[in-house]
């Protein structure tokens, strides 16, 4: 078993000429949305299942829920020594506690050197190893990691359902609304992901031992993911409109609690600048000045000035 991570250019030319791996296999591992752009598709989404199914690998990609309690998701960067760039998406007020057992959750090495030194599969033939019993312990690795991915989908479910009587803020609305938008799309992703596993699984299946209990096991534990992913989905999916209501509801109350305050300032004005005009008028003449005995004329002349330009506007 040779087990490699963080391919480079010189590895994959060394790995496809001296075991004459077929280009794809390494095309559909490094090929990601981030690094190739929007514009091209995936290999596994530009090709019939008809030409993948038949082939002697497995590529499987997933997501791994990771917490950062040092860092701060906005304006902070995590590097990491390694070749290929991870593209990494920080949830928001997420603080997620999973029970984590033996072996420690490092890389996947650790992992299956673990697992091969101390349990062999049933399903492992030294002498004709099929394609299933080498994946087992990967798939189920992988299986392990959707488990918390579904984990952060009902924890975000949780945190989008607004229970309290005082909404929040438009800002926070809009920041929820852009973070669903993102979630239908990775659950879309993922679904064709785990699809993709429990397709691949029921094709290459052994004439010889159909019946096997471990594979058996691990073809339902890929579809009660699927269901389970497709719910979550669904109901994040459903939540995107009542997030949209609620922003259409704040930015209502904004609206009017512009309008109420732009009619305060026209009052004030429609007061106050005739008043001005008056005074201007009137301080041209010592005899109307503040104290003076004919200062009464200044509010005999100002108020029904004032109270006509509020009944015409």
């Amino acid at each position: 078993i040779l087990i490699i991570e963080d391919l480079t250019k010189s590895v994959i030319e060394l790995l496809a000429t001296e075991l004459e791996i077929d280009p794809l296999f390494f095309a559909m591992h490094l090929h990601t949305i981030q690094r190739a752009g929007m514009q091209s598709q995936a290999p596994d989404q530009a090709t019939l299942p008809s030409r993948l199914l038949p082939l002697e690998y497995i590529n499987i990609s997933y997501h791994r829920a990771v917490t950062s309690d040092t860092l701060t998701p906005f304006g902070g960067k995590l590097v990491r020594d390694t070749v290929l760039d991870r593209k990494l998406v920080f949830l928001q007020s997420t603080n997620i506690g999973l029970a984590q057992h033996y072996p420690k959750r490092g890389t996947m090495l650790n992992d299956l050197q673990y697992y091969w030194s101390h349990y062999i599969p049933p399903c492992f033939d030294p002498k004709n190893p099929s394609l299933q019993s080498l994946a087992y312990y990967p798939l189920k690795i992988i299986a392990a990691e959707w488990t918390k991915y579904i984990a952060v989908m009902h924890h975000c479910i949780k945190r989008y359902e607004y229970q309290n009587e005082q909404l929040p803020e438009l800002d926070q609305f809009n920041m929820d609304l852009r973070e669903l938008q993102g979630w239908r799309r990775r659950s879309m992703m993922s679904q064709q992901k785990i699809q993709s596993v429990i397709h691949l699984i029921q094709y290459q299946e052994q004439p010889s031992s159909p019946n096997d209990p471990n594979m058996r096991y691990l073809l339902e534990d890929f579809k009660l993911l699927s269901t389970d992913l497709e719910t979550a989905g669904r109901r994040l999916e459903t939540m995107l409109p009542a997030v949209m209501t609620f922003v259409q509801i704040a930015d209502a109350r904004r609206s009017f609690a512009e309008t109420a305050n732009i009619t305060r300032l026209t009052v004030l004005a429609l007061v106050f600048v005739p008043l001005t005009y008056i005074s201007s008028l009137f301080s041209m003449n010592s005899t109307n000045a503040p104290g003076s005995r004919h200062f009464w004329v200044y509010f005999a002349v100002a108020v029904p000035v004032t109270l006509l330009t509020i009944l015409i506007a």
